[in-house]
């Protein structure tokens, strides 16, 4: 079997795995990667039923597949159930589960549908599962040097970055900024909702200006700032992709909150190293 450019991520395990969970169903082996080719067809084999069974062992575990083949299939399950629902939820006040109906969902599910927004955000929620750090020499002022560390989980270090990174070498952290503040709003979006007040209490968090929590309308906006961006900078396709995500910021974190809050449960934490 031949995996071209037409696997979008999948591994050989991947398709193995695909085709032990559609059982009877399952294409024949060389047939595979042309059918994951054609989104119509890929579509109907990463959104069945078997597959989202599979992936979600009663146990809690995690399958063996790749974090790109779990997040596109958790992904056609959320946009299925969110066409056939009458409303999505926004969180809404200072404490963590105050919500609100928003009767959007065939919107959200319409826009999530998109071939280049659904497979952007499953790519976006893959990378995520590996956290990239490092640190670097800055130079505070004549003599004097300081070790900053930087991690693609830490929006006040990503833009601190941006700032000392030549102009013409922004464009991947810009991407990956604005992907960070989409990844907060939509898996978890208590850790926003909750900036300024503890969850439960109400209570007011202490914080520092360096260390200052954002709130989820300062992460929506630096999402779209981020995008924005992204898409002057990129002259390639993506730079369509950019732009629809910096108008429509909202619409792209409900369908992964849906996934964080139907799917994944204790999951989330094992996938990602985000926290409190």
């Amino acid at each position: 079997m031949q995996l071209r450019n037409v696997d979008r991520g999948l591994t050989y395990a991947d398709i193995a795995f695909i085709r032990e969970a559609l059982g009877t169903d399952a294409p024949a082996e060389d047939e595979m990667p042309l059918l994951l080719a054609e989104e119509e067809r890929r579509a109907e084999l990463l959104g069945s039923q078997r597959l989202f069974d599979a992936l979600l062992p009663h146990d809690g575990s995690l399958a063996p597949v790749s974090p790109r083949l779990y997040f596109e299939a958790l992904l056609r399950r959320a946009v299925d159930e969110l066409r056939g629902a009458q409303h999505t939820f926004e969180r809404t006040g200072s404490r963590s589960g105050e919500r609100v109906p928003v009767f959007d969902a065939a919107d959200v599910a319409a826009f999530a549908a998109q071939p280049r927004i659904l497979h952007y955000l499953a790519g976006m929620l893959a990378s995520f599962t590996k956290v990239h750090s490092h640190t670097e020499r800055v130079w505070v002022r004549r003599g004097v040097v300081r070790k900053v560390r930087y991690s693609d989980l830490d929006v006040h270090s990503m833009l601190r970055l941006i700032q000392q990174t030549e102009e013409h070498e922004r464009l991947p952290l810009y991407r990956r900024t604005g992907d960070l503040c989409l990844l907060i709003l939509g898996i978890f979006p208590d850790f926003a909702a909750t900036a300024h007040r503890y969850p439960g209490t109400g209570a007011l968090r202490a914080q520092s200006s360096y260390r200052r929590r954002l709130s989820t309308e300062e992460y929506e906006t630096v999402a779209a700032q981020m995008y924005a961006h992204a898409a002057r900078y990129d002259t390639g396709e993506m730079s369509t992709v950019h732009r629809t995500l910096e108008a429509r910021i909202p619409d792209a974190k409900k369908p992964l909150s849906f996934i964080s809050e139907h799917y994944l449960g204790f999951r989330r934490d094992r996938l990602f190293g985000m926290g409190e």
